[in-house]
């Protein structure tokens, strides 16, 4: 189970960052959707909890939804939710939750020696609108959990590179060592528009971006 939220953005006149609501739908289910399917999960439910009215607010995310649905290639997958109907608001607000369902996890401790890599740049608010930059996508994804030397897959949030990172060194006991890579990694990945990935030696390519190496 995955779930992100998303509030102050959209077009209502409180909003502090003004965006296509349909956008709004497509970015904060994207998050969740990301999670789940990076673990090799199967998405079979999603919950939206808009808090605001059904027309035309709820409408157009819910619509932005169902396209994110159909970039992810996922179909038939049962969606229900709740808007607010009883009181005027002035700020777009909403939370989606994802259920996945899988019979094992695509998830191998990280080892002495694996490289954590980076796909995508993260990017937050109007970066998202304007930059035009490349974020990581689901092919990106379905490409890494079809890869033998790919032991874990983590889309990044808010809390960055960085974090996502060093929290997966940390969790069996390892740590970080970071590379120059360029990229500032402790900025916030926003909707998750970039992943990091622990490999082996055997994945690397030429143009691999290396964010650091799992050590002692």
């Amino acid at each position: 189970m995955a779930v992100d939220s998303c509030g102050g953005v959209g077009g209502k006149e409180m909003d502090v960052l003004n965006a296509p609501l349909k956008m709004v739908g497509a970015m904060t289910v994207r998050v969740p959707l990301m999670e789940i399917l990076s673990v090799g999960a199967k998405i079979i439910a999603i919950s939206n909890a808009v808090c605001n009215e059904m027309n035309p607010t709820a409408k157009e995310i819910i619509e932005g939804i169902e396209e994110e649905l159909k970039r992810a290639g996922i179909n038939n997958v049962s969606i229900n939710g709740s808007t607010e109907e009883n009181f005027i608001t002035k700020m777009t607000a909403l939370g989606i939750t994802v259920i996945g369902i899988a019979d094992n996890l695509h998830i191998s401790k990280p080892e002495v020696g694996d490289y954590i890599i980076l796909i995508g740049q993260p990017l937050v608010g109007e970066e998202i609108l304007h930059s035009g930059k490349k974020t990581a996508d689901y092919q990106d994804i379905y490409h890494l959990l079809n890869n033998k030397s790919v032991k874990e897959i983590i889309p990044v949030g808010s809390k960055g590179i960085f974090y996502e990172a060093n929290n997966i060194c940390k969790m069996h006991g390892l740590s970080l060592k970071v590379f120059n890579s360029g990229i500032d990694i402790y900025k916030s990945s926003g909707p998750s528009t970039c992943v990091i990935a622990v490999v082996n030696e055997k994945f690397l390519k030429s143009d691999t971006l290396l964010i650091g190496k799992v050590a002692i």
